[in-house]
């Protein structure tokens, strides 16, 4: 913005400052969340434009239905005194 108001381009530097406004940082708002966003680490980073999500670790799959009961029951067994080894 300041560029074009330096070389003279007036209709550039008006259109940049159009955006340069709509976009900056609103500080007062910045004061006003600060401190609930110091207290609340997890919320502070949702509001970051940029952001990590941190991942639960991905195990084997868990098994339901059928496949569950079978794998509980062949666990159990082999638990058992004198199961099959």
């Amino acid at each position: 913005m300041l560029c074009y108001s330096g070389v003279g381009d007036e209709t550039r530097a008006n259109a940049h400052k159009d955006r340069y406004l709509r976009f900056k940082a609103d500080e007062s708002s910045q004061a006003i969340t600060g401190p609930y966003r110091q207290a609340h680490p997890e919320d502070n980073n949702e509001r970051q434009p940029i952001h990590e999500h941190v991942s639960v670790a991905l195990d084997q799959p868990t098994k339901t239905g059928k496949r569950a009961a079978a794998a509980a029951s062949h666990v159990a067994a082999q638990n058992q005194p004198g199961g099959s080894h």
